[in-house]
């Protein structure tokens, strides 16, 4: 009796799961929202139920139209690479010479044929003449997974937090970054002639968020650069120190194709800030001064070669100092703070320079400025001697050269 009425029971609450009742089982009779829900995630792009790293899908978050194409542009490079590196050599060929594009190896075809599939689609990669907005960057940040910046509590330190918070660092969401650049450049105000005015253009000057609004400005541009490069930005190499840039591509010698590139891409870049910002060429040979340095590109052996250089040097016959890089002997500092100046252009002249020797003109013009501010030859020998002795005899030749002079020279 007792498995008969089991058996009953069970019968029964089978009977209210059956969908051949009067329409209780059918999503459409009880209207549920489930349907509704998967269009919408995947209209949105966003995973359910599931932690973790955000997938990058084209259209997650809402956004202007120069972004959401630079973000589509992305995703497809990427899934072209994907499905071209699948045909693999024999089956790239083809499609590179319908193309006009020369056959190398499978890496580069494969970057070639997808950025100009990519052109083909897009047309192009985005222009330089849109303004920067730090909603842009905030988006290209945000569907990579980075939820914000992470900050030494001393302030010594910072980076970009792709995950949980770590002991030791502040987080900082991307969101109030974007709010305080936003009120910052919104809301700068001085008053000039009796009358308070808005500055609405440019970045503000003399702030202490200035320089980083600055290099953020020039960063923005360079990076948008080197997307519509495409590939060729592999050719490509720069350094900007605030406002002076180095650029420097490579081509194949002897090539002319090769070297109407390399021309093509400098010649873009002098175009490729803000048209507020004019980028003026200081050099167009192969030797200019950069960051306190000469950089020269030699030929032959190939490479790029630097050297330390200093304010005076071109001036060392002068009976006066041109530039004011030291203070005189008769300052306040005491003496170990003077050698420790020293030691620090000591430093300078031999991280700056790379070819060997080529540091001897630094230190002569090191020491004749040390003169002229009546400094004690001792001070730059025993100096000089400790540092050669430092590094294993590095500058031994120079020793022996430039120390004890005694009264050889007039002061």
């Amino acid at each position: 009796m007792e498995a008969e009425a089991e058996l009953a029971r069970l019968r029964e609450q089978m009977g209210k799961f059956s969908t051949d009742g009067a329409g209780v089982g059918t999503p459409q009779v009880v209207r549920t929202n489930l349907k509704e829900k998967m269009d919408d995630a995947a209209k949105t792009g966003f995973r359910t139920g599931r932690r973790g790293r955000v997938k990058m899908t084209a259209g997650r978050l809402l956004r202007d139209d120069s972004a959401r194409k630079a973000n589509d542009r992305y995703v497809f490079v990427e899934d072209e690479r994907k499905r071209l590196k699948a045909l693999k050599k024999g089956g790239l060929e083809p499609l590179c010479k319908e193309a006009g594009i020369k056959c190398k190896t499978v890496e580069i075809m494969v970057d070639e044929l997808a950025e100009l599939n990519a052109e083909k689609r897009f047309g192009g990669s985005c222009s330089s003449d849109d303004r920067t907005d730090p909603d842009q960057d905030h988006d290209f940040w945000a569907i990579r997974g980075c939820k914000g910046v992470l900050v030494k509590q001393r302030a010594k330190g910072a980076k970009l937090r792709f995950g949980g918070a770590q002991l030791g660092w502040k987080s900082i969401s991307l969101g109030v970054l974007v709010d305080f650049v936003r009120f910052d450049l919104d809301c700068t105000f001085f008053k000039a002639c009796g009358q308070m005015l808005q500055q609405k253009v440019g970045i503000p000057m003399g702030k202490s968020s200035s320089p980083a609004l600055a290099c953020f400005m020039c960063t923005y541009n360079e990076f948008r650069f080197l997307l519509s490069l495409g590939c060729n930005s592999k050719l490509g190499c720069g350094i900007r120190m605030v406002d002076d840039v180095s650029v420097f591509v490579r081509y194949k010698d002897g090539d002319p194709e090769s070297l109407a590139v390399a021309q093509s891409i400098l010649s873009r870049f002098r175009y490729c800030y803000d048209s507020n910002l004019v980028l003026e060429l200081t050099s167009d040979s192969d030797c200019w001064d950069f960051v306190g340095c000469v950089v020269k590109v030699l030929d032959w052996p190939w490479g790029i070669q630097c050297i330390a250089l200093h304010k005076n040097q071109r001036f060392f016959g002068e009976d006066k100092l041109r530039f004011q890089n030291l203070q005189d002997f008769n300052s306040f500092s005491c003496k170990e703070q003077k050698m420790a100046v020293i030691g620090s252009c000591l430093h300078r002249a031999k991280a700056y320079t790379t070819m060997a020797g080529m540091e001897v003109a630094f230190l002569l013009t090191l020491k004749i400025e040390l003169r002229k501010r009546s400094f004690p030859d001792a001070y730059f020998d025993n100096t000089l001697q400790n540092f050669s002795r430092k590094f294993r005899g590095i500058w031994d030749e120079w020793v022996t050269c430039l120390t004890g002079w005694g009264d050889l020279f007039l002061k």
